[in-house]
């Protein structure tokens, strides 16, 4: 009985220990990034959370330096990606540069004025649904043909889910990284 008391003792002094309070804190940190990460379905900057994460990681001892210097780059190039990615493939079709930013104001509009609707769904229907009336209507008002135009618009549409899940795999490589230099 006496040496049950004495675990039981050893036990709750290994969890109340700082190494224990650090580990739950990284875990927690883990999560929230997770979350941010996720997030960017809904048009929420993800990217820059889960960075700002990483910076408290790094302030609490939890990762270093260079590790975090690597982890900033991840997201960065996750979110240069996403924007470029629509880009690039709207260029490939002959997409302006004007019918571009169209794309991406009414993407964000249209993100925004949906949000509440289906518990947040809308946002995502909203930037895509945005972003493809944004390039068509942009398209037809400078004169292009309607199925000129609706190829054009279909175009940015895939350059916005290339972008979106690019910047989805960053995060998630970063995480990975994260969790491999912690444990």
């Amino acid at each position: 009985m006496c040496l049950l008391t004495w675990f039981t003792f050893y036990l709750i002094l290994k969890f109340l220990s700082v190494e224990c309070y650090m580990e739950t804190i990284a875990i927690t940190l883990l999560i929230i990034q997770l979350l941010a990460i996720l997030s960017n379905v809904f048009g929420i900057p993800g990217g820059i959370i889960a960075g700002i994460t990483a910076i408290v990681m790094f302030l609490m001892n939890i990762i270093t330096a260079k590790f975090l210097i690597a982890i900033m780059f991840v997201f960065a190039a996750g979110e240069v990606v996403e924007f470029y990615a629509s880009y690039v493939v709207g260029k490939r079709y002959g997409v302006t540069g004007k019918s571009f930013w169209a794309s991406v104001v009414c993407g964000f509009a249209l993100g925004i004025f949906l949000s509440p609707l289906f518990l947040g769904i809308g946002a995502i229907i909203g930037t895509f649904v945005g972003a493809y009336a944004g390039a068509l209507g942009y398209e037809l008002l400078i004169g292009t043909t309607p199925v000129r135009a609706r190829e054009k618009a279909k175009s940015i549409l895939f350059g916005r889910f290339l972008g979106m899940f690019s910047k989805l795999a960053a995060g998630f490589f970063a995480i990975y990284l994260e969790i491999g230099h912690i444990f």
